[in-house]
């Protein structure tokens, strides 16, 4: 089993696939950046591809923005969006890719997709996160130790790529398993929110 970032959970929200910056991609940042008025050497490609390595800078092309991401001091940041164009879209995925990250469950032999898990309200600020449910939607495999697997591979990335000291999450009284689960995975009970879900 392992996970695979996907965009095809939900037609609503779409996560950022963000490439390596290499080389070969001097023609279209430079696309994007030539054009641009604002006059920034954090912009330059020579300047971005040298210090890639330092900060993992990486790229995506969203909604016709160049967006740049990278990691200072550890902290997931963004430059500015750089194109032509209401960029409202482009900064909405872009606040949704700092706060949420959805896993795909797929079998290795198989590249079957078998369910899914996410965090979610990442909060940097406060170094904490939600764990937003691991689903097995695949009957086959229920029961066989698969969320309880991906949950814990699930919350090792949480803590291996983000500055987090936190991660909470919250289950329905209807579903028994769930506390049986956080409690495997680590997770202590701290209380029980009343009247919060109608």
């Amino acid at each position: 089993m392992y996970y695979k970032r996907r965009d095809t959970f939900t037609n609503k929200l779409l996560m950022i696939e963000f490439k390596e910056l290499t080389v070969d991609d001097k023609e279209i940042i430079t696309s994007f950046t030539f054009p641009n008025n604002r006059m920034n050497c954090d912009l330059s490609f020579s300047n971005l591809l040298s210090w890639r390595f330092l900060y993992e800078t990486k790229y995506a092309i969203v909604d016709n923005f160049l967006v740049l991401r990278f990691r200072d001091n550890g902290k997931l940041s963004y430059i500015m969006p750089v194109g032509k164009g209401d960029m409202t879209s482009t900064l909405n995925k872009i606040i949704d890719d700092a706060k949420n990250v959805y896993f795909a469950i797929c079998k290795q032999e198989s590249d079957k997709l078998i369910g899914y898990s996410s965090i979610n309200n990442i909060d940097i600020r406060n170094l904490k996160a939600e764990w937003g449910g691991t689903q097995i939607g695949d009957k086959e495999f229920i029961g066989k130790g698969y969320g309880r697997e991906a949950s814990g591979m699930m919350l090792r990335f949480l803590f291996d790529q983000y500055p987090v000291n936190r991660c909470y999450a919250y289950c329905l009284e209807e579903h028994p398993a769930t506390p049986k689960l956080f409690t495997s995975l680590g997770f202590q009970r701290e209380g029980t929110l009343r009247k919060d879900i109608f």
